[in-house]
């Protein structure tokens, strides 16, 4: 399907992403298919982020006009900053008015409600999103060392290269096999299905 025949206005990211008005985005970040990308109330994504499938970044909305039966006539809008290097999870939504520090991790299905604030280096999830941990000496460590592990192909239909994004976790306890979680939308190694002798 061309650009044309699904109507989304065209993008420098992907042709399946929806860009409203005009978000400030930096360098080297990489958009996903299905995303709403929402400019209007003035949004700026940071450098080298990742924007997965079907997330939706919002600066906008229309509850209080809805709800009101158009009485209270404006459409609300805040600014939204996703800072430098986060990675934002398939399906996961940013309501209008968040900041999120970078070098995080925004899970997949989170959703961040309005004016939530993340400091830099945190692994979000749920709904409503909230902090589960620090990533720092994750990332610290990840910038220092190889993991020797491959990394998993994904095949991509648009310009933009995509690849499997790892995170380093508490091991303690977990066999060799079971040691990294993994994000994104690549499909990870297959987990050995033998079961450790402690099991």
């Amino acid at each position: 399907m061309s650009t044309a025949e699904h109507g989304l206005p065209s993008n420098p990211y992907n042709a399946h992403a929806w860009l409203i008005g005009e978000p400030a985005i930096g360098e080297g970040t990489w958009i996903g298919a299905f995303t709403l990308i929402d400019g209007r109330g003035g949004l700026r994504i940071g450098r080298g982020c990742d924007i997965s499938s079907g997330a939706h970044i919002l600066t906008h909305s229309s509850a209080r006009r809805c709800v009101s039966e158009r009485r209270y006539t404006r459409v609300d809008e805040k600014p939204t900053v996703i800072e430098d290097h986060v990675f934002v999870g398939e399906h996961a939504t940013v309501l209008m008015g968040c900041r999120v520090g970078h070098h995080s991790i925004v899970a997949a299905a989170s959703v961040l409600l309005e004016d939530t604030v993340i400091p830099p280096y945190s692994l979000v999830a749920g709904v409503p999103a909230r902090v589960i941990r620090s990533i720092r000496e994750d990332v610290a460590r990840l910038m220092t060392e190889s993991t020797g592990e491959r990394a998993v192909p994904v095949s991509t239909t648009s310009a933009d290269s995509a690849a499997a994004h790892r995170l380093p976790i508490s091991t303690r306890g977990l066999s060799a096999s079971r040691k990294r979680v993994f994000t994104g939308t690549a499909r990870p190694p297959a987990l050995s299905t033998r079961r450790s002798a402690r099991t």
